[in-house]
């Protein structure tokens, strides 16, 4: 039976506590939950699946649900298929990777106590992984024999929170558990409040919670290791990760993340930070400099509520000097300044620099890429940051304050093998889910006609008629793109998927510079080209021949021609309006919807 009594807080009041069930023939108190239950706002709890997550905005910011998505070529279609049974809901994962979620509403910020009941069931349950909150990874490679009562319990932290893109916090009021194994099921879950100390982390996207896709591939997932922290932290400790993508020292605070850290900082909890990738890119973000300063303040101020300090040294990239085949620390002066600035101020300092830097060097610039997100230096996979997270708790263990929170006994989870492709399969439609004939107003209407039709908003735009999607990390890869600015994502997916013509950039992406026609002409044909081929040439499809047309461009716009993006009266070169560039990507939406 699954039943739990209230219990009191340190104040005496009645802290709260919900039980909920997925089999029938329980004799829990509490709600109980079928198959069919999909999450509403009215009803305060249910599955998180495809077709409620479609049509219901709220669901679809990962910030403050499961950091679950399906991938983009499966839009449109149903994964989660949800049955009930004797032993709880299910959903039979073998060879999909699709994962159970199940939200449920809570009635304010904190740290919630989280048990989950799940029974093996008639077949027996392998590999099981539960991931908490924003794709949290809690708990990994559990096995349950056949009728077996398997109980697992952690602390979640509920927060408020400023997702990616937006300028505002947005309220999070929920607990979310996603289930993933050969058969993800559900028996029984009970949440209650757990009055204990919270580990606030702050960082960027090294750190941050990242988005996953299923069906589940860790080695295609992005994750920071604050992501992993929680599996080896016990129950007498809360973690809540509100590092992000992009972030300073500096811009974690003027962008209102470190405020909301501050509003619930009290005595007894910590604070860890751990930023440099992005500090470095900027002049007064100085090792020695600003960011020194940065971190002093951080400290003295969260002395001041009570809680103590913890800096963590940055990640190691996987860089290394080609002509000497020797490893590049990027991070040097970064990393010693932490140390510098935690033995003058008398604060832990975890040395996540070293530990990362002694597994790339000591496997080498291939075998450290299975770590890494693919084709990415900097950014870990799911294993990668699984590996980080229990360097940073096994630096902990000197800490005697932090060591009382840890737990050490998590697996170790190795990648295996070559990272494995991963591509649509054959019978999914790039273009499933998108919307059909009814054109959305954003290319039928230029808001301003007027205004210049800058590259960031333009490929925005190009990566919407195409049915992409925004990167959930941003590689770096640009001098003039930082992180956390909202077209990081769209300068990233489009990049990354052979948008955006080599010619246009060098160690710059210029995203607010004014398009030419056949600038935006070479986005449209290579966005289509990714979706469709391109028709047979027709006769009289005319090129430029007086010059005006730049000679990387010829071939665009002859295949410009061929789908019929070629708008009359605009010169190869000309500088481009809203209100001119609209026709083209209206033609470009038509082209591969209707």
């Amino acid at each position: 039976m699954i039943q739990k009594e209230k219990t009191q807080n340190q104040k005496g009041s009645v802290m709260y506590q919900q039980t909920y069930y997925f089999n029938r023939n329980s004799d829990a108190e509490g709600i109980f939950v079928t198959a069919d239950s999909l999450y509403t706002k009215e009803a305060g709890y249910g599955f998180v699946t495809e077709k409620n997550r479609d049509e219901n905005r709220d669901l679809q910011i990962p910030e403050i649900n499961s950091g679950f998505d399906i991938w983009s070529w499966y839009k449109g279609r149903q994964l989660s298929q949800l049955t009930a049974d004797e032993y709880g809901c299910r959903i039979d994962s073998a060879g999909k990777a699709v994962p159970l979620i199940f939200k449920a509403d809570v009635p304010a910020c904190g740290n919630y106590r989280v048990t989950l009941h799940i029974n093996g069931g008639a077949e027996g349950i392998h590999d099981l992984t539960v991931f908490t909150q924003r794709r949290r990874l809690t708990k990994k490679e559990a096995q349950i024999a056949p009728g077996e009562d398997f109980t697992f319990s952690c602390n979640v932290n509920v927060t408020d929170i400023i997702p990616r893109g937006m300028l505002e916090r947005v309220g999070c009021r929920s607990v979310d558990i996603a289930v993933l194994a050969d058969i993800s099921r559900l028996t029984g879950l009970t949440i209650e409040e757990a009055d204990v100390p919270t580990i606030y982390i702050a960082g960027d996207s090294t750190v941050t919670d990242q988005t996953g896709s299923y069906p589940y591939n860790p080695f295609h997932c992005y994750s920071g290791w604050g992501q992993c922290f929680p599996a080896y932290i016990n129950c007498k400790a809360a973690v809540s990760n509100h590092a992000h993508s992009g972030l300073t020292t500096e811009s974690f605070r003027k962008e209102g993340h470190y405020a909301i850290v501050q509003e619930a900082l009290k005595p007894g909890d910590y604070y860890f930070m751990q930023f440099a990738h992005n500090d470095q890119k900027l002049a007064h973000l100085t090792a020695a400099g600003g960011y020194r300063s940065n971190l002093i303040r951080y400290i003295d101020e969260v002395r001041e509520k009570g809680a103590v300090p913890v800096i963590v040294t940055p990640l190691c990239r996987n860089t290394w000097k080609g002509s000497e085949g020797a490893y590049n620390d990027l991070l040097a002066e970064y990393a010693a300044e932490c140390r510098k600035v935690g033995q003058e101020y008398g604060v832990p300092v975890l040395d996540l620099h070293k530990r990362s830097m002694d597994l790339i060097t000591g496997l080498g610039l291939e075998s450290a890429k299975r770590y890494f997100y693919p084709g990415d230096y900097t950014h870990t996979n799911d294993y990668g940051a699984w590996f980080m997270a229990r360097c940073v708790a096994e630096e902990c263990a000197a800490v005697q304050e932090l060591s009382a929170f840890l737990s050490l006994s998590a697996p170790a989870w190795e990648p295996e093998g070559d990272v494995p492709p991963i591509a649509p399969p054959a019978d999914a439609d790039p273009l499933a889910g998108d919307p059909g004939p009814a054109v959305p107003e954003e290319f039928t209407h230029a808001a301003d006609p007027k205004a210049p039709a800058l590259r960031a908003d333009m490929l925005n735009l190009v990566m919407k008629a195409s049915g992409y999607f925004p990167a959930n990390v941003y590689n770096d890869r640009f001098t003039d793109v930082v992180g956390h600015e909202w077209y990081a994502g769209v300068v990233e997916c489009c990049w990354s998927n052979g948008i955006v013509d080599p010619a246009l950039v060098d160690t710059c992406f210029y995203p607010g510079r004014q398009v030419t026609f056949e600038e935006l002409l070479s986005y449209c044909v290579n966005a289509y080209k990714n979706r469709k081929t391109l028709p047979d040439a027709k006769a009289g499809n005319s090129v430029p021949e007086d010059g005006r047309l730049s000679a990387w461009a010829r071939p665009y716009y002859e295949a410009a021609s061929r789908i019929g993006l070629t708008v009359n009266g605009l010169m190869p070169s000309q500088e481009l309006t809203c209100g001119e560039a609209q026709p083209v990507l209206l033609s470009l939406y038509k082209a591969l919807h209707i």
